[in-house]
């Protein structure tokens, strides 16, 4: 038998993601910003009732009423939105980590997952 050694350390996941972790922040991963979201510190929070519980996520340029900021990581590659008090209005548990695979919106601008 001819074994070959695997040479990879730690999983690298390229795919765009969103993270909703156990304190209630809503995380974006490197590939979020690079795909889609760009280098902006502010975004809008939206959400779709109609078919399930769709979240959009939509950066902006400045702090404006009902902006929330980015916290961005030390190199900016990825970043958080502390989204504790949004969770909560649309009665998400986040207790547990739950991590989905977003889809981009063009013509809106939005980055949106389905919350399951």
């Amino acid at each position: 038998m001819a074994f070959e050694m695997y040479k990879e350390k730690g999983g690298k996941y390229y795919k765009p993601s969103v993270t909703i972790t156990a304190a209630g922040a809503i995380s974006l991963s490197k590939s979020c910003f690079e795909k889609y979201l760009g280098d902006k510190n502010y975004a809008n929070l939206y959400f779709d009732k109609s078919r399930g519980l769709i979240i959009g996520i939509k950066t902006v340029d400045k702090e404006v009423d009902n902006t929330f900021k980015i916290t961005r990581s030390g190199d900016r590659a990825s970043g958080s939105i502390a989204g504790r008090s949004f969770l909560n209005h649309l009665g998400i548990d986040f207790s547990k980590r739950k991590k989905f695979i977003p889809e981009w919106n063009a013509k809106e601008g939005i980055l949106s997952f389905k919350v399951e």
